[in-house]
């Protein structure tokens, strides 16, 4: 059986992807302006920045609960 990750394991891992995909998007912005466009549509519409969003969601949907909760 495999282990899950711990949070700080997950943190590093993703913190290396995330080097890697600065470098990539200092290409792009260093880019012409119709290369940006287009890969920013493309990017948008990926599943990684869909779930990114959803995560997003997550964590305002949580904020909002506890900010109503809190207030109540």
């Amino acid at each position: 059986m495999t282990s899950v990750p711990s949070l700080a394991e997950l943190k590093k891992m993703v913190e290396a992807h995330m080097k890697n995909e600065l470098n990539i998007m200092n290409v792009i912005l260093n880019s012409d302006q119709r290369t940006v466009l287009e890969f920013q549509e493309w990017y948008i519409n990926h599943a990684y920045c869909k779930g990114i969003e959803e995560m997003r969601k997550i964590g305002k949907n949580g904020r909002d609960r506890q900010n109503k909760e809190g207030g109540s």
